[in-house]
């Protein structure tokens, strides 16, 4: 497990980030928008390291 290494470096619990809850859209052009973003992933890093 990645968090074994650096368990003692974060801030706050493990976090998942995952696309957004609701049932996985048929459609891909609504697909897209259900999956996690660059930003989203960032930012759960973030809060996990209790960066600004």
């Amino acid at each position: 497990m990645a968090e074994s290494d650096v368990f003692d470096s974060l801030d706050a619990p493990i976090q998942r980030v995952t696309g957004v809850d609701i049932p996985m859209p048929y459609s891909e052009a609504v697909e897209v928008y259900s999956m996690p973003k660059g930003d989203h992933v960032v930012k759960a890093a973030k809060k996990i390291l209790n960066i600004s």
